[in-house]
């Protein structure tokens, strides 16, 4: 989506070489924003398969367990969205939008899946 409205919004613009990087890098920001939500995802799937099963333990084990994964889902994607904006030197609305993008397109699956 956010590349089909990269496209449309380059169809006024005149042909240069240099609206076709800007271009070029608004769509590696998107694609690697996608990639960060994926990333957010596959840690949320991991820990929930690998988290505490059972009554057999305690409420503050489960919900001690529960803060150590959201902070480190929180740690690892806001490090890769940093690398991406600054090493990477990728836009930032582009790269947000994308991770934005991803996030949503992960609660719709599962509102349509069901959620387990």
């Amino acid at each position: 989506m956010l590349f089909l409205a990269a496209a449309l919004g380059a169809s006024s613009l005149p042909a240069s070489p240099t609206t076709a990087a800007a271009l070029t890098r608004t769509a590696w920001g998107s694609a690697y924003g996608l990639g960060c939500a994926g990333i957010n995802a596959g840690l949320l799937m991991l820990r929930a398969r690998s988290g505490p099963k059972g009554p057999a333990r305690d409420a503050r084990a489960h919900l001690r367990f529960f803060y150590r994964a959201a902070i480190e889902r929180l740690v690892i994607v806001a490090a890769a969205l940093a690398a991406g904006m600054g090493a990477l030197g990728l836009p930032a609305l582009p790269l947000v939008g994308g991770f934005a993008a991803g996030q949503i397109a992960l609660v719709l699956s599962q509102l349509m899946r069901g959620i387990r």
